[in-house]
């Protein structure tokens, strides 16, 4: 009973809310929104594509590795 007093009291105020959860095909997402009087707006759900950023990273470091070792006019040495 106290805790949904709580909750309630913490209704008058908009409160920004943040989390991390996963979706039913384990993509993981990043929400931000507000609530104020048990209504939510000003919802952000954003898609963390974490594979994508280690693979961007991995070829970025390919490709300077690769440049290095063809020097700079293209033909191996």
């Amino acid at each position: 009973m106290l805790s949904k007093l709580c909750w309630c009291f913490w209704q008058l105020f908009p409160c920004t809310y943040r989390t991390y959860y996963a979706d039913d095909q384990g993509r993981l997402h990043f929400a931000v929104w507000k609530m104020w009087l048990g209504r939510c707006y000003q919802i952000t759900d954003v898609f963390v594509d974490c594979f994508q950023t280690v693979m961007d990273d991995t070829l970025r470091l390919l490709g300077e590795l690769c440049a290095t070792a063809t020097g700079q006019d293209g033909k191996a040495g």
